[in-house]
């Protein structure tokens, strides 16, 4: 009787013993079946933002040479025409005393105006020349048009330094600086925008730009995927990911905007 127990003991000792073994063999599959399944899943949004930043890139490149050719044929074109009135006008004799004579004026001064706005625009839209003067003068000139047109108030602060970020860099800089500018003057209702660029340790590009605006609730607008706005801050958070650049919002209801970008410097 005593044996019998004594086998049964180890029977059920063993037992036990080959559960525990099945029962750690069945919990490591399981674990390196869900690990697997996350390095899959890892995989595919690793593939997928490949992916998407592949499109997003094809997607800026032609829209760059669409901005290209719209600018070239504004230029070859209808500047020309402008720049031919013009020249017409300017020949004329003008005697105060002849009828019609202050409309005639204001033609030759809207002309001039429409000239220049057409110039400014040629110069916005052609990404050669984003590359070929660098981002730092670019926006200068963007911040000075808006200036002189007194939309709004605007003030610039640019500190000196070698700010070269690359051409496709650079371009996409400016379009998101152009965005933002644009969302200030629209939606924002602001009277005050401040620019600057600065380089904080020598090795950073740094693009502030602050408005006075309505602001708005930040994490409720990235949520609307529907809205304009929340669409469009995506996809310059997008944007700045694709050149390695960080980018900051920050807005309350009643407090302004700001918007920071910060891309490390090429060398």
């Amino acid at each position: 009787m005593p044996d019998q127990v004594q086998q049964a003991y180890y029977v059920t000792i063993v037992g036990m013993g080959l559960g525990i073994v099945l029962l750690s063999f069945i919990v490591a599959i399981v674990f390196l079946y869900q690990r697997r399944q996350f390095q899959h899943q890892a995989e595919l949004n690793r593939m997928k933002d490949i992916y998407d930043q592949q499109i997003m890139k094809a997607q800026l490149e032609m829209q760059e040479e669409t901005f290209k050719n719209i600018a070239q044929d504004l230029h070859d074109n209808i500047g020309q025409m402008l720049s031919m009135v013009k020249l017409t006008l300017a020949a004329v004799t003008v005697d105060p005393n002849i009828p019609h004579h202050d409309k005639l004026m204001n033609s030759r001064e809207v002309l001039n105006k429409a000239i220049m706005d057409l110039s400014h625009l040629t110069k916005s839209l052609h990404s050669d020349r984003i590359a070929h003067v660098g981002i730092v003068e670019a926006i200068q000139y963007e911040v000075d048009s808006i200036r002189k047109s007194g939309l709004v108030k605007v003030e610039g602060s640019f500190e000196k330094g070698n700010y070269y970020l690359g051409e496709q860099n650079s371009v996409v800089i400016f379009r998101m600086f152009q965005e933002m500018i644009n969302n200030a003057l629209k939606h924002a209702k602001a009277t005050q925008i401040n620019v600057s660029i600065n380089n904080p340790d020598g090795n950073t590009f740094v693009l502030s730009i602050n408005d006075d605006g309505i602001g708005f609730n930040v994490q409720e607008m990235k949520s609307r995927s529907n809205s304009s706005t929340g669409v469009g801050l995506r996809s310059m958070t997008n944007r700045a990911a694709l050149i390695g650049a960080k980018f900051d919002l920050q807005s309350k209801p009643g407090s302004g905007t700001k918007v920071t970008i910060t891309l490390p410097l090429s060398r």
